[in-house]
């Protein structure tokens, strides 16, 4: 089964995903989309390329810093904070555990970041 993994829009069914974990379920049916509009967080989900709108993983990109700190001598001459990329969820569909999805979506996200 092909996949296909893109930003998340108003057209994928967000309502039916149930990957076990609530805090996660909630995120992407009452989160995901606003904080994406509001550009705080960008949620990708992965879908089937024959059912484009059925949510079967998702994962959750935000902008971070890194605080160096001042007493290192190789951060002595940088004392600006590192801009890095956050993981901040990442998530597979019950009916999908088991079978690598996850492991998609991480490569997939490592990718969109570098």
């Amino acid at each position: 089964m092909p996949i296909i993994i893109e930003p998340i829009n108003k057209q994928h069914n967000r309502k039916d995903f149930d990957c076990g974990v609530t805090e996660l379920n909630q995120f992407l049916q009452q989160q995901a989309r606003q904080k994406a509009a509001k550009q705080i967080a960008k949620t990708y989900v992965a879908c089937q390329d024959s059912a484009p709108t059925t949510i079967l993983g998702y994962y959750t990109l935000t902008g971070y810093s890194v605080i160096t700190p001042p007493t290192h001598k190789d951060y002595k001459k940088y004392p600006h904070p590192l801009s890095a990329v956050k993981l901040a969820r990442l998530a597979v569909d019950r009916s999908q555990q088991g079978q690598c999805l996850g492991e998609k979506l991480l490569v997939d996200a490592v990718y969109r970041t570098v």
